[in-house]
């Protein structure tokens, strides 16, 4: 009976810390962090008065319109680079924070623009050699 006693009780402790030690949230593996805080969409419009106007929360269908306030203290950065508000143009992906009231930062990553494709290199063949 004291084998068994001796050989239970450890094992029976170091699990109730492992139950303990997963339901802690903070160190846990596999527990997710959030990729941002804030509102996260994209720019629909910039107005002269410092109100922008995004799309987020999903595709088209699933998408709602939130107006943005600023003011002179609302900090910019436009790929890592500083910038202003009227510096973010349509189709910019945003990050604003916080997400109620006058925002305090806006993170924007510039749209890939659709530029003009390179020509591709023509076909060899009968109609090359004429």
């Amino acid at each position: 009976m004291k084998f068994w006693t001796k050989l239970l009780v450890p094992v029976l402790a170091l699990s109730l810390i492992g139950v303990a030690d997963a339901a802690g949230g903070k160190g846990a593996k596999g527990a997710k962090k959030a990729k941002h805080e804030g509102v996260a969409g994209k720019v629909v419009s910039v107005s002269s008065d410092g109100i922008i106007t995004i799309t987020h929360g999903g595709k088209k269908a699933g998408a709602t319109k939130v107006e943005v306030k600023t003011d002179d203290k609302t900090a910019v950065t436009i790929d890592g680079t500083a910038g202003k508000v009227s510096d973010l143009k349509p189709g910019e992906k945003v990050v604003v924070t916080p997400t109620t009231g006058t925002a305090t930062e806006i993170k924007a990553t510039k749209a890939k623009g659709k530029g003009a494709k390179a020509p591709k290199a023509g076909k060899k063949g009968k109609k090359a050699a004429q």
